[in-house]
């Protein structure tokens, strides 16, 4: 079976939810005679056609695109067209599409009903939700919300075969506003779990990172997006930082924000304001994540908003599945996998005195804390098993097909 990956950013390097969850879902198929094609964005320094582990990637180039935004509007504009190409050169069976927003399952939708192949459109993040937090102009902002409204969604739905969420909160929600629940699948995000494990290597992997054996590591697994918490995160490290000296504030990049230069400044200066220096340290993009977990002791996702974001973020799921403590904010559907105080931490967002508290305390309970652990460590290897995972795929893609 041919099938072609749809995206608006699948390119390497390996450090962003979406675009490592379809490369996992793509190397698996693969291994089962399964032949993938990915269509995505490129620029000008990239080629246009590129075989990487496996898949043929085919890029529509953006140009020298001025700003993130921009580029985005130039991909949709040449999705159509290109994806048409692909379907009848490579004779695809099914076009399979990943986004947080609908407009991109719509547009390729369409073009598979055209075509005549099978349409699957991976629904990443909760299909009407109105809390935006962004620094986006509000023209800009507006568009986001446009772009995840009931109507749109209703639309999309009769140019798809199936819609695929990954939480029960998503696909009560499309049921909700009249979707066929016939086309809708729930299907969990797997992870490869010969690599997210306990390792029980932290020395070793801390020498290699060259960080302090007698600090606490809290990491913060995300990028410099507004409603990733970053803030929130520098704050919480000023109240913890009167409390114990041993502790460091590891943050690594799992995603890109197009002000980026800008928010370096602003972060800059609240870690300066907060006195902070000495407690946080940025290690940039990293793409064997692994490691990074493997020398925390607690991992924390203080997010703010998930109109962007996963309803449950890969980064979360991966830390768990290596057994580490975890404090996350009730959003999305985070609360479908984090149970209170048995598997993980969970708080209200936007609320920095909680989550230093949840923060010294679970440093200051470890044996708690590593049961939480391994909690949430089984709960991955039973639910969200890449293994169990893909024979969902297959029988996604073979349903309906003739």
């Amino acid at each position: 079976m041919r099938i072609v990956m749809v995206g608006l950013d699948l390119n390497p390097p390996w450090v962003e939810g979406i675009r490592n969850n379809v490369r996992l879902i793509s190397q698996n198929l693969i291994k089962y005679n399964y032949e993938v094609s990915v269509l995505t964005k490129g620029s000008n320094n990239q080629p246009n056609v590129e075989f990487i582990e496996g898949m043929k990637y085919h890029r529509i180039s953006i140009g020298y695109s001025d700003s993130y935004l921009s580029g985005v509007f130039i991909f949709l504009a040449k999705l159509p067209i290109e994806l048409r190409k692909i379907i009848k050169q490579k004779g695809i069976d099914t076009v399979h599409s990943h986004s947080v927003y609908p407009l991109l399952g719509l547009i390729t939708g369409v073009v598979s009903r055209i075509t005549g192949v099978k349409s699957v459109f991976t629904l990443y993040s909760s299909p009407y939700n109105n809390r935006i937090i962004t620094s986006y102009p509000k023209f800009i902002n507006m568009g986001l919300k446009i772009s995840k409204n009931k109507l749109l969604i209703r639309i999309l739905s009769f140019f798809l075969d199936t819609i695929v969420v990954t939480s029960n909160s998503s696909y009560v929600k499309l049921i909700s506003i009249g979707i066929n629940k016939n086309k809708i699948k729930l299907i969990n995000i797997g992870i490869n779990l010969s690599v997210f494990k306990p390792l029980n290597e932290v020395n070793s992997m801390k020498s290699k990172l060259n960080m302090p054996d007698n600090r606490k590591t809290i990491f913060f697994a995300g990028d410099m997006s507004p409603w990733k918490g970053l803030d929130i995160f520098i704050k919480t490290l000023a109240i913890i930082s009167e409390k114990r000296s041993d502790i460091l504030g590891l943050v690594a990049e799992k995603g890109t924000f197009e002000y980026r230069q800008k928010r370096i400044q602003q972060i800059d200066n609240l870690i300066t304001q907060n006195r902070v220096d000495d407690f946080i340290r940025f290690i940039g993009q990293y793409e064997n994540i692994s490691e990074l977990y493997e020398i925390s002791d607690v991992v924390v996702f203080p997010y703010l908003s998930s109109f962007s974001l996963m309803d449950i973020p890969l980064s979360l799921l991966e830390a768990m599945a290596m057994g580490k403590p975890v404090i996350a904010t009730k959003i999305g559907a985070i609360a479908e996998v984090i149970e209170h105080k048995k598997n993980g931490i969970l708080i209200e967002p936007n609320n920095i005195a909680v989550l230093a508290d949840a923060i010294l305390y679970m440093l200051g309970n470890s044996e708690e804390s590593k049961i939480m652990g391994n909690e949430g460590s089984k709960l991955i290897n039973e639910k969200f098993n890449i293994d169990i995972i893909i024979p969902e795929w297959e029988r996604t893609y073979t349903e309906k097909l003739h």
